[in-house]
Parts: C-alpha cells; sequence; structure tokens
C-alpha cells in the first residue's frame, strides 16, 4: 500500500468520493420519488411543496460559477419531482 505525502486515504480519495457521488444520487431519487408520490397521493402537496422549496436556503454571496452549477441542480431536482417553478 502506497502513501501520498505520508497520507493513508491518498488513495482513497477517488473512490471515497464516488461513494459520495452515489448517495448523493440516491438521496435525490428516493427525495424524487418521495414527492411524486406525496403530490399522486394528494395534489394539493404539490402547491405546498412549491411553497417549502421556494425558501430553500440560498448562499449569501456565492461565486458566480457556483451559483450557477448550485441552482442548475436545484432546478434539476424540481423537474425531476415535477415541482416545475418560476425562477425567482
Amino acid at each position: 500500500m502506497t502513501h501520498e505525502r505520508g497520507n493513508p486515504l491518498a488513495f482513497r480519495s477517488p473512490l471515497m468520493l464516488d461513494d459520495f457521488e452515489l448517495d448523493s444520487e440516491r438521496s435525490r431519487d428516493w427525495s424524487a420519488a418521495l414527492v411524486q408520490y406525496a403530490v399522486a397521493q394528494r395534489p394539493a402537496n404539490a402547491e405546498l411543496l412549491k411553497q417549502l422549496f421556494g425558501q430553500a436556503p440560498r448562499p449569501l454571496q456565492p461565486e458566480a460559477v457556483a451559483a450557477a452549477k448550485v441552482r442548475a441542480a436545484y432546478h434539476a431536482l424540481l423537474a425531476r419531482c415535477g415541482l416545475n417553478m418560476v425562477e425567482i
């Protein structure tokens, strides 16, 4: 086992990042399925969920590129959930 600059986790970092990405994707899938189920069971939930998502936290002073990525991921999740929203 080689250690890069004495860091025993250096060789594991790419694998850990892959695991984190898979976990994030699984969480997004589960969240989208839950929202779709809640709206299918009670269509009025769509408006409530749109209000909740509309109040989601936003960075105070994001860098332009990071902010664009966050907005794109946010809107992609809303679209997967069937909660398309107007840009604020």
